[in-house]
Protein backbone atom coordinates (compact mmCIF):
# COMPACT_ATOMS: atom_id res chain seq x y z
CA UNK A 1 0.00 0.00 0.00
CA UNK A 2 0.97 3.76 -0.46
CA UNK A 3 1.24 5.37 2.60
CA UNK A 4 1.00 8.49 1.41
CA UNK A 5 -2.81 7.90 0.62
CA UNK A 6 -5.55 9.69 2.81
CA UNK A 7 -6.74 5.79 3.26
CA UNK A 8 -3.46 4.43 4.57
CA UNK A 9 -4.45 1.40 7.32
CA UNK A 10 -1.15 0.02 8.80
CA UNK A 11 -3.02 -3.35 9.05
CA UNK A 12 -4.54 -3.48 6.00
CA UNK A 13 -1.01 -3.09 4.73
CA UNK A 14 0.98 -5.04 6.89
CA UNK A 15 -1.54 -7.30 9.08
CA UNK A 16 -3.04 -10.31 9.19
CA UNK A 17 -6.18 -11.27 11.92
CA UNK A 18 -6.79 -15.04 12.39
CA UNK A 19 -10.38 -14.99 13.60
CA UNK A 20 -12.14 -17.52 16.26
CA UNK A 21 -13.83 -19.36 13.28
CA UNK A 22 -10.55 -20.48 11.71
CA UNK A 23 -11.25 -17.90 8.90
CA UNK A 24 -9.01 -14.69 8.54
CA UNK A 25 -9.19 -11.37 7.87
CA UNK A 26 -6.93 -7.94 7.62
CA UNK A 27 -8.21 -7.43 11.05
CA UNK A 28 -10.16 -7.60 14.11
CA UNK A 29 -12.92 -4.66 13.11
CA UNK A 30 -12.96 -6.45 9.30
CA UNK A 31 -16.39 -7.23 7.74
CA UNK A 32 -14.82 -9.21 5.11
CA UNK A 33 -13.24 -12.58 5.31
CA UNK A 34 -10.23 -13.32 3.44
CA UNK A 35 -11.57 -15.38 0.34
CA UNK A 36 -9.39 -17.36 -2.64
CA UNK A 37 -9.74 -16.55 -6.35
CA UNK A 38 -13.40 -18.39 -6.48
CA UNK A 39 -14.88 -16.35 -3.54
CA UNK A 40 -14.40 -19.15 -1.11
CA UNK A 41 -13.86 -18.53 2.36
CA UNK A 42 -10.14 -19.63 3.21
CA UNK A 43 -10.35 -21.86 6.04
CA UNK A 44 -7.00 -22.74 8.19
CA UNK A 45 -7.59 -26.42 8.23
CA UNK A 46 -7.37 -26.63 4.51
CA UNK A 47 -5.65 -23.52 3.71
CA UNK A 48 -2.22 -21.99 4.68
CA UNK A 49 -1.73 -18.37 6.15
CA UNK A 50 0.09 -17.61 3.22
CA UNK A 51 -2.70 -18.57 0.87
CA UNK A 52 -4.82 -15.90 3.18
CA UNK A 53 -2.02 -13.06 3.08
CA UNK A 54 -2.03 -13.31 -0.42
CA UNK A 55 -5.50 -13.60 -1.58
CA UNK A 56 -7.60 -11.20 -3.94
CA UNK A 57 -9.55 -10.15 -1.43
CA UNK A 58 -6.60 -8.44 0.46
CA UNK A 59 -5.19 -7.45 -2.93
CA UNK A 60 -8.47 -5.14 -3.27
CA UNK A 61 -9.04 -3.85 -0.27
CA UNK A 62 -5.48 -2.40 -0.46
CA UNK A 63 -6.19 -1.08 -4.21
CA UNK A 64 -9.11 0.69 -2.94
CA UNK A 65 -7.91 2.22 -0.10
CA UNK A 66 -4.57 2.97 -2.61
CA UNK A 67 -7.43 4.93 -4.76
CA UNK A 68 -8.97 6.69 -2.02
CA UNK A 69 -12.69 4.50 -1.88
CA UNK A 70 -13.78 3.64 1.43
CA UNK A 71 -14.13 -0.24 0.87
CA UNK A 72 -17.09 -1.59 2.81
CA UNK A 73 -14.68 -3.70 4.21
CA UNK A 74 -13.76 -1.29 6.98
CA UNK A 75 -16.94 0.36 7.58
CA UNK A 76 -16.41 0.26 11.60
CA UNK A 77 -13.83 2.42 10.66
CA UNK A 78 -15.46 4.74 8.65
CA UNK A 79 -18.45 4.94 11.36
CA UNK A 80 -16.02 6.13 13.86
CA UNK A 81 -14.26 8.76 11.81
CA UNK A 82 -17.30 9.87 10.86
CA UNK A 83 -18.47 10.53 14.63
CA UNK A 84 -15.05 11.91 15.45
CA UNK A 85 -13.67 9.09 17.31
CA UNK A 86 -10.56 7.48 16.63
CA UNK A 87 -11.10 4.49 14.71
CA UNK A 88 -8.52 1.40 14.90
CA UNK A 89 -6.84 2.67 11.89
CA UNK A 90 -5.85 6.02 12.90
CA UNK A 91 -5.06 4.48 16.10
CA UNK A 92 -3.01 2.09 13.93
CA UNK A 93 -1.23 4.48 11.73
CA UNK A 94 0.19 6.68 14.51
CA UNK A 95 1.21 3.78 16.44
CA UNK A 96 3.08 2.02 13.46
CA UNK A 97 4.20 5.06 11.75
CA UNK A 98 8.00 3.79 12.07
CA UNK A 99 7.14 0.57 10.84
CA UNK A 100 9.55 -0.61 8.07
CA UNK A 101 8.24 -1.44 4.66
CA UNK A 102 8.11 -5.48 4.17
CA UNK A 103 5.69 -7.11 2.07
CA UNK A 104 7.02 -10.57 2.11
CA UNK A 105 5.49 -11.58 5.49
CA UNK A 106 2.86 -9.66 8.16
CA UNK A 107 4.01 -7.73 10.81
CA UNK A 108 1.13 -7.43 12.85
CA UNK A 109 -0.53 -10.42 13.72
CA UNK A 110 -3.99 -10.44 15.53
CA UNK A 111 -4.30 -14.23 17.20
CA UNK A 112 -7.75 -15.57 18.15
CA UNK A 113 -6.97 -19.29 17.75
CA UNK A 114 -10.64 -20.64 18.91
CA UNK A 115 -13.70 -19.41 20.87
CA UNK A 116 -12.34 -21.60 24.46
CA UNK A 117 -13.82 -18.67 26.80
CA UNK A 118 -15.80 -19.05 30.30
CA UNK A 119 -18.19 -16.20 29.86
CA UNK A 120 -21.39 -15.63 27.68
CA UNK A 121 -21.39 -11.96 27.16
CA UNK A 122 -24.13 -10.36 25.58
CA UNK A 123 -21.86 -8.50 23.15
CA UNK A 124 -20.94 -12.35 22.21
CA UNK A 125 -22.01 -15.00 20.53
CA UNK A 126 -20.97 -18.96 19.65
CA UNK A 127 -18.50 -18.27 17.19
CA UNK A 128 -16.50 -16.34 19.84
CA UNK A 129 -17.28 -18.25 23.20
CA UNK A 130 -17.85 -21.93 23.77
CA UNK A 131 -19.99 -20.70 26.59
CA UNK A 132 -22.82 -19.53 23.81
CA UNK A 133 -23.24 -22.66 22.76
CA UNK A 134 -26.30 -23.68 24.38
CA UNK A 135 -28.04 -20.19 24.62
CA UNK A 136 -27.89 -19.52 21.08
CA UNK A 137 -29.08 -22.66 20.18
CA UNK A 138 -32.72 -22.10 22.49
CA UNK A 139 -32.75 -18.37 21.07
CA UNK A 140 -32.06 -18.89 17.59
CA UNK A 141 -30.36 -22.09 16.22
CA UNK A 142 -32.84 -24.51 17.45
CA UNK A 143 -35.30 -23.40 14.49
CA UNK A 144 -32.72 -24.34 11.47
CA UNK A 145 -31.20 -27.54 13.30
CA UNK A 146 -33.51 -29.31 16.04
CA UNK A 147 -31.04 -31.55 17.11
CA UNK A 148 -28.60 -30.56 19.79
CA UNK A 149 -25.83 -32.52 19.12
CA UNK A 150 -26.04 -31.91 15.14
CA UNK A 151 -25.96 -28.09 16.19
CA UNK A 152 -23.14 -28.34 18.19
CA UNK A 153 -20.91 -30.58 15.31
CA UNK A 154 -21.32 -27.92 12.79
CA UNK A 155 -19.51 -25.97 15.15
CA UNK A 156 -16.60 -28.40 14.78
CA UNK A 157 -14.56 -26.33 11.81
CA UNK A 158 -13.32 -23.93 14.70
CA UNK A 159 -11.89 -27.09 16.74
CA UNK A 160 -10.27 -28.62 13.04
CA UNK A 161 -8.64 -25.33 12.03
CA UNK A 162 -6.70 -24.36 15.90
CA UNK A 163 -6.38 -28.14 16.70
CA UNK A 164 -2.90 -28.77 17.91
CA UNK A 165 -2.99 -31.70 15.07
CA UNK A 166 -2.78 -28.66 12.30
CA UNK A 167 0.57 -28.79 12.56
CA UNK A 168 0.79 -26.99 9.54
CA UNK A 169 -0.78 -23.67 10.78
CA UNK A 170 2.23 -23.98 13.97
CA UNK A 171 4.93 -24.11 12.33
CA UNK A 172 3.98 -21.55 9.50
CA UNK A 173 3.52 -19.27 12.53
CA UNK A 174 6.51 -20.06 14.23
CA UNK A 175 8.24 -19.35 10.60
CA UNK A 176 7.02 -15.82 10.91
CA UNK A 177 8.11 -14.88 14.58
CA UNK A 178 11.42 -13.28 13.10
CA UNK A 179 9.10 -10.97 11.04
CA UNK A 180 6.40 -10.11 14.02
CA UNK A 181 6.95 -6.94 15.42
CA UNK A 182 3.02 -6.71 17.40
CA UNK A 183 0.77 -9.07 18.28
CA UNK A 184 -2.83 -8.24 18.83
CA UNK A 185 -4.55 -10.66 21.11
CA UNK A 186 -8.36 -10.65 21.99
CA UNK A 187 -10.92 -13.53 22.99
CA UNK A 188 -12.36 -16.05 23.09
CA UNK A 189 -10.61 -15.71 26.37
CA UNK A 190 -6.64 -15.44 25.83
CA UNK A 191 -6.00 -16.41 29.40
CA UNK A 192 -7.27 -19.99 28.18
CA UNK A 193 -5.69 -20.30 24.84
CA UNK A 194 -2.76 -22.17 25.43
CA UNK A 195 -1.65 -21.76 21.69
CA UNK A 196 -1.68 -18.08 21.80
CA UNK A 197 1.18 -18.62 25.21
CA UNK A 198 2.89 -21.49 22.94
CA UNK A 199 3.50 -19.47 20.05
CA UNK A 200 4.84 -16.46 22.65
CA UNK A 201 6.87 -18.93 24.91
CA UNK A 202 8.64 -19.59 21.35
CA UNK A 203 9.20 -15.97 20.64
CA UNK A 204 10.75 -15.56 24.19
CA UNK A 205 12.64 -18.92 23.77
CA UNK A 206 14.04 -17.50 20.60
CA UNK A 207 15.42 -13.93 22.02
CA UNK A 208 12.68 -12.12 19.82
CA UNK A 209 9.95 -11.10 22.00
CA UNK A 210 12.66 -8.54 23.56
CA UNK A 211 12.04 -6.59 20.40
CA UNK A 212 8.74 -7.59 20.06
CA UNK A 213 4.96 -5.91 21.35
CA UNK A 214 1.92 -6.80 21.98
CA UNK A 215 -1.82 -6.14 23.21
CA UNK A 216 -3.92 -8.38 25.06
CA UNK A 217 -6.99 -8.13 25.49
CA UNK A 218 -8.62 -10.34 28.46
CA UNK A 219 -12.22 -10.86 30.79
CA UNK A 220 -10.33 -10.46 33.83
CA UNK A 221 -11.35 -13.60 35.43
CA UNK A 222 -8.72 -15.66 35.42
CA UNK A 223 -5.11 -15.31 36.52
CA UNK A 224 -2.27 -17.81 34.87
CA UNK A 225 1.02 -17.18 36.83
CA UNK A 226 3.02 -19.04 34.00
CA UNK A 227 1.37 -17.08 31.07
CA UNK A 228 2.13 -13.62 33.13
CA UNK A 229 5.70 -14.73 33.29
CA UNK A 230 6.10 -15.09 29.57
CA UNK A 231 4.43 -11.98 29.00
CA UNK A 232 7.03 -9.79 31.19
CA UNK A 233 10.01 -11.00 28.83
CA UNK A 234 8.40 -8.88 25.75
CA UNK A 235 9.38 -5.40 25.00
CA UNK A 236 6.23 -3.28 25.72
CA UNK A 237 2.70 -5.63 26.75
CA UNK A 238 -0.80 -2.94 26.32
CA UNK A 239 -2.89 -4.89 28.91
CA UNK A 240 -6.54 -4.54 28.61
CA UNK A 241 -8.84 -5.53 30.72
CA UNK A 242 -12.97 -6.02 29.55
CA UNK A 243 -15.15 -4.39 31.93
CA UNK A 244 -18.46 -3.41 30.71
CA UNK A 245 -20.14 -2.37 34.09
CA UNK A 246 -19.73 -2.31 37.66
CA UNK A 247 -21.05 -4.82 40.48
CA UNK A 248 -24.26 -6.63 39.19
CA UNK A 249 -24.21 -5.03 35.90
CA UNK A 250 -21.29 -6.79 35.34
CA UNK A 251 -22.60 -9.93 36.36
CA UNK A 252 -25.57 -9.04 33.79
CA UNK A 253 -23.36 -8.27 30.58
CA UNK A 254 -20.49 -10.65 31.25
CA UNK A 255 -22.41 -13.54 32.12
CA UNK A 256 -20.59 -16.06 33.80
CA UNK A 257 -18.49 -15.06 36.58
CA UNK A 258 -19.00 -12.52 39.26
CA UNK A 259 -17.49 -8.84 40.17
CA UNK A 260 -15.58 -9.73 43.11
CA UNK A 261 -13.27 -12.37 40.99
CA UNK A 262 -12.31 -9.28 38.71
CA UNK A 263 -12.18 -6.62 41.61
CA UNK A 264 -9.54 -9.09 43.20
CA UNK A 265 -7.69 -9.35 39.84
CA UNK A 266 -7.72 -5.97 39.13
CA UNK A 267 -5.56 -5.56 42.39
CA UNK A 268 -3.28 -8.31 41.18
CA UNK A 269 -2.91 -6.68 37.74
CA UNK A 270 -2.55 -3.33 39.35
CA UNK A 271 0.65 -4.88 40.90
CA UNK A 272 1.94 -6.82 38.17
CA UNK A 273 2.21 -3.10 36.63
CA UNK A 274 4.04 -1.76 39.19
CA UNK A 275 6.98 -4.31 39.62
CA UNK A 276 7.27 -4.32 35.60
CA UNK A 277 7.91 -1.14 33.62
CA UNK A 278 7.22 -2.91 30.15
CA UNK A 279 3.78 -3.75 30.93
CA UNK A 280 0.87 -1.11 30.85
CA UNK A 281 -2.93 -1.68 31.98
CA UNK A 282 -5.91 -0.08 31.24
CA UNK A 283 -9.96 -1.46 31.21
CA UNK A 284 -11.70 -1.37 27.78
CA UNK A 285 -15.63 -0.63 28.47
CA UNK A 286 -17.37 -1.39 25.55
CA UNK A 287 -20.36 0.54 24.95
CA UNK A 288 -23.92 -1.29 24.10
CA UNK A 289 -27.25 -0.46 24.61
CA UNK A 290 -27.28 -1.78 28.31
CA UNK A 291 -25.05 0.12 29.80
CA UNK A 292 -24.64 3.93 28.18
CA UNK A 293 -26.88 5.18 30.62
CA UNK A 294 -23.79 4.09 33.28
CA UNK A 295 -20.63 5.28 31.89
CA UNK A 296 -20.24 8.38 34.19
CA UNK A 297 -20.79 5.90 37.08
CA UNK A 298 -17.83 3.41 35.35
CA UNK A 299 -15.40 6.52 34.85
CA UNK A 300 -15.67 7.37 38.28
CA UNK A 301 -14.94 4.26 39.77
CA UNK A 302 -11.78 3.61 37.66
CA UNK A 303 -10.86 7.27 38.26
CA UNK A 304 -11.13 6.47 41.81
CA UNK A 305 -8.93 3.46 41.81
CA UNK A 306 -6.43 5.03 39.78
CA UNK A 307 -6.68 3.00 36.43
CA UNK A 308 -7.11 4.63 33.27
CA UNK A 309 -9.92 3.52 30.78
CA UNK A 310 -10.82 4.23 27.22
CA UNK A 311 -14.27 3.62 25.49
CA UNK A 312 -14.69 0.97 22.39
CA UNK A 313 -18.13 0.14 20.71
CA UNK A 314 -20.26 -2.59 19.86
CA UNK A 315 -20.93 -2.63 15.78
CA UNK A 316 -22.19 -6.27 16.21
CA UNK A 317 -24.78 -7.64 17.45
CA UNK A 318 -26.41 -4.57 15.87
CA UNK A 319 -29.40 -5.11 18.19
CA UNK A 320 -27.30 -4.18 21.17
CA UNK A 321 -25.30 -1.44 19.37
CA UNK A 322 -26.46 2.16 21.00
CA UNK A 323 -27.20 3.39 17.39
CA UNK A 324 -30.42 1.03 17.86
CA UNK A 325 -32.53 3.06 20.69
CA UNK A 326 -34.86 4.95 19.66
CA UNK A 327 -34.22 8.79 19.19
CA UNK A 328 -36.41 9.92 22.31
CA UNK A 329 -34.35 7.63 23.97
CA UNK A 330 -31.29 8.77 23.11
CA UNK A 331 -32.16 12.39 23.34
CA UNK A 332 -33.03 11.23 27.28
CA UNK A 333 -29.49 9.85 27.35
CA UNK A 334 -27.86 12.94 25.54
CA UNK A 335 -29.53 15.03 28.44
CA UNK A 336 -28.64 12.64 30.91
CA UNK A 337 -24.28 12.42 30.13
CA UNK A 338 -24.37 16.30 28.94
CA UNK A 339 -20.61 18.00 30.50
CA UNK A 340 -19.17 14.13 30.36
CA UNK A 341 -16.42 15.34 28.78
CA UNK A 342 -14.75 14.57 25.06
CA UNK A 343 -14.87 10.99 25.12
CA UNK A 344 -18.58 10.78 26.18
CA UNK A 345 -18.87 13.55 24.03
CA UNK A 346 -17.66 11.21 20.57
CA UNK A 347 -19.90 8.13 21.87
CA UNK A 348 -23.38 10.46 22.39
CA UNK A 349 -22.06 11.10 18.58
CA UNK A 350 -21.91 7.32 17.41
CA UNK A 351 -25.23 7.14 19.45
CA UNK A 352 -26.58 9.68 16.78
CA UNK A 353 -26.21 8.08 13.74
CA UNK A 354 -28.82 6.54 12.05
CA UNK A 355 -29.02 2.27 11.60
CA UNK A 356 -31.16 0.46 8.84
CA UNK A 357 -33.59 -1.54 9.79
CA UNK A 358 -33.73 0.47 13.70
CA UNK A 359 -37.04 -1.04 14.40
CA UNK A 360 -36.57 -4.17 14.03
CA UNK A 361 -33.51 -4.73 15.56
CA UNK A 362 -34.94 -2.56 18.60
CA UNK A 363 -38.14 -5.23 19.06
CA UNK A 364 -35.02 -7.67 18.36
CA UNK A 365 -32.79 -6.17 21.89
CA UNK A 366 -36.45 -6.70 23.48
CA UNK A 367 -36.96 -10.11 22.77
CA UNK A 368 -33.74 -11.60 23.00
CA UNK A 369 -33.46 -9.38 26.14
CA UNK A 370 -36.32 -11.05 27.31
CA UNK A 371 -35.64 -14.81 26.36
CA UNK A 372 -31.83 -14.40 27.75
CA UNK A 373 -33.10 -13.44 31.23
CA UNK A 374 -35.30 -16.17 30.99
CA UNK A 375 -32.27 -18.60 30.69
CA UNK A 376 -29.91 -17.17 32.70
CA UNK A 377 -32.26 -16.03 35.76
CA UNK A 378 -31.43 -12.52 35.27
CA UNK A 379 -33.78 -9.77 35.27
CA UNK A 380 -33.15 -6.10 33.14
CA UNK A 381 -35.71 -4.28 34.85
CA UNK A 382 -34.03 -4.84 38.35
CA UNK A 383 -30.84 -4.42 37.64
CA UNK A 384 -30.67 -1.89 35.50
CA UNK A 385 -33.86 -0.03 37.01
CA UNK A 386 -33.32 3.93 35.90
CA UNK A 387 -32.68 2.69 32.06
CA UNK A 388 -35.42 0.19 32.08
CA UNK A 389 -37.50 2.72 33.22
CA UNK A 390 -36.36 5.00 30.33
CA UNK A 391 -36.59 2.31 27.48
CA UNK A 392 -40.08 0.67 28.51
CA UNK A 393 -41.75 3.57 27.69
CA UNK A 394 -40.73 3.46 23.97
CA UNK A 395 -42.04 -0.31 23.72
CA UNK A 396 -45.54 -0.08 25.67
Amino acid sequence: MKQESTLYCAWADSGIALHNSGRCLLCCHSQTYLQDNNQQDLYLDVNTLQDAWTSPTRQQIQADLDAGIQHPNCSACWAEENAGRSSRRLVANQQFKYLPQNAHRPQLVDLKPGNTCNLACRTCWPEVSSKWYRDYWELEAHKQEPDYKKYLASWGRIKSSYEPENTRLWTELESWLTDVKYYDIYGAEPMLLSNVFDILKQAVDKNLAHEQSLHINTNGTIWNQRYIDTLTQFKHVALDISVDGIGPHFDYIRYGETWSTVEKNLDRYQELVRKHPNISMCVCVTVCAYNIWYIQDIEQYFKQRGIGYFFNMVHHPQHINVRVLPDLVKAQVRTHLAGAGHQVASILDFMDMPLDNQPELWAKFWSTTKKLDLLRKQDLASTFPEFYKLIRQQHL
